[in-house]
C-alpha cells in the first residue's frame, strides 16, 4: 500500500435532491501503483442513509443496506487516510466527475463532523478518448464497477 501513486474513487449517491447535496450511499476506491497495477479495492455503503431513489438503484434493497452498510465515520477515515498516503508519495487522485465526488466528500465530511486535514484540492482529472468511451456511458454502473472501468481506461490509454 505505502507504493500506492494513484487513487481512484467514486461516490454513488441518493439520487435525491440538489445534484450536489445529495448524500452518499457508496464510496469505492482503489489504490495503484505507478504502473496502475491495483494494490487495494475497498467498497462500502453507509449505513445513515434513510431513503434512495430506488427507481435509479433498483438493485438496492433496505434489507441489503442493514446487512452491509458501515458508519460513515469509519468509511471516510479510512478513505482521507489512503488519500494521505497517496499524496505523501506525490500521487494523484483520480475520478469520472472529481468535482461532484469532492463536493459529496466535503458534505459528507461536514456532516459527520470530520475535518479534511492535508487534503490538497490539486485533484488532476486523467481525462482520454478512452474514459470517455468507457465511463460517461456507463452512467448507471455502481461505483466499484465504473472505478473497474476507469482503471481499465488509464491501462488502455
Amino acid at each position: 500500500m505505502f507504493k500506492a501513486k494513484y487513487l481512484l474513487f467514486d461516490f454513488e449517491t441518493s439520487g435525491i435532491g440538489d445534484f450536489k447535496k445529495q448524500k452518499a450511499l457508496q464510496l469505492a476506491w482503489q489504490l495503484c501503483d505507478s504502473e496502475m497495477q491495483t494494490l487495494e479495492t475497498h467498497s462500502y455503503y453507509f449505513n445513515d442513509i434513510s431513503e434512495w431513489n430506488t427507481d435509479f438503484h433498483q438493485d438496492i434493497t433496505y434489507e441489503f443496506m442493514k446487512k452491509n452498510s458501515k458508519d460513515p465515520k469509519l468509511i471516510l477515515n479510512l478513505f482521507l487516510t489512503h488519500c494521505c498516503i497517496i499524496f505523501s508519495n506525490n500521487g494523484q487522485l483520480i475520478a469520472h466527475n472529481i468535482s461532484f465526488d469532492f463536493q459529496i466528500l466535503k458534505n459528507e465530511c461536514i456532516l459527520n463532523q470530520m475535518k479534511i486535514h492535508h487534503f490538497r484540492e490539486t485533484l488532476n482529472i486523467k481525462y482520454g478518448k478512452h474514459i470517455s468511451a468507457v465511463c460517461i456511458t456507463r452512467v448507471i454502473m455502481s461505483a466499484s464497477c465504473r472505478i473497474a472501468a476507469l482503471l481499465f481506461a488509464l491501462v488502455v490509454a
